[in-house]
């Protein structure tokens, strides 16, 4: 595998991030995780139950992390690291790099092709870049605090929708709706009355960078257990494409800690909060 992934994704590149050391090294981790399950996607490999119900992981959401991570710490030795399958893994600066090594693993361990990487870097509390890529249609979603986002090099923002009657939007069913039925019936019920389609895509990462690039024009997720590793990049891609991102209740989202989310195209964020609060 090449050191230098560049060489053959240069034009995935937006030409204003390529001299971003953090977004560049980033793209390159995520691309090198990125070869690997699509040479393992389909493949014969073991399927492990995780903590929650429904929930697994595979030997391959391992292997990717551990690329993206061995990267990464080779040019930021510094870094702290927080990853879906290894915990937190402490270093001595103010950045720490967020990691889902395979978002959407349900969905890989039946060869579903939909699912997905994501990588997010904060300072402190504030996430500065974040990169998602689809290992199978080969999009490459880039975000870099104030400088806009992008899907495979070129600048994409949220949709123009106004009314949640015209909505295309998505939403996550959690792993444990059994714990909470009634109340995630409920919010479903409030929803479906304005009569508007909406998918489960099983990739949270991947619902929100649809937001950002406008093909979704909203995403919720009501469960209250999203992990960090599951938004941080994708918060950044849809508030650089120019929509809002907080928790379901309209309070602003908390990195590290896990929540309900909204993420809508900015037009509909005020009618969708009523929607669920009513």
């Amino acid at each position: 595998m090449k050191e230098d992934i560049f060489e053959d994704h240069v034009h995935l590149i937006p030409h204003n991030l390529i001299s971003n050391t953090f977004c560049k090294e980033a793209i390159a981790a995520t691309l090198k995780a990125g070869k690997l399950l699509q040479k393992g996607f389909g493949t014969n490999y073991s399927v492990y139950p995780k903590k929650e119900k429904n929930d697994v992981v595979t030997e391959f959401d391992h292997a990717s992390e551990k690329i993206i991570v061995d990267h990464l710490r080779k040019k930021f030795p510094t870094h702290s690291f927080l990853c879906e399958e290894e915990g937190r893994l402490h270093g001595s600066s103010e950045y720490c790099w967020i990691i889902d090594p395979l978002d959407g693993t349900v969905n890989f361990s039946h060869n579903i092709p939909c699912f997905c990487i994501s990588v997010a870097l904060a300072k402190e509390e504030t996430i500065i870049c974040g990169v998602i890529f689809d290992p199978i249609t080969k999009e490459l979603f880039v975000a870099v605090k104030g400088e806009g986002a992008y899907i495979n090099g070129k600048r994409m923002n949220v949709s123009q929708t106004c009314d949640l009657e015209s909505a295309f939007g998505a939403a996550s069913l959690s792993f444990n709706l059994h714990k909470d039925r009634k109340k995630s019936i409920d919010d479903f019920a409030k929803i479906a009355e304005y009569d508007f389609p909406m998918r489960a895509l099983g990739s949270a990462a991947l619902h929100l960078a649809y937001v950002a690039s406008g093909r979704f024009d909203l995403y919720w997720n009501a469960s209250g257990s999203t992990s960090s590793w599951d938004v941080a990049a994708g918060k950044l891609l849809v508030e650089e494409g120019g929509g809002i991102f907080t928790c379901l209740d309209g309070s602003p989202y908390r990195l590290y800690e896990q929540s309900s989310l909204l993420a809508t195209n900015g037009k509909l964020h005020a009618p969708m909060l009523a929607a669920v609060g009513s």
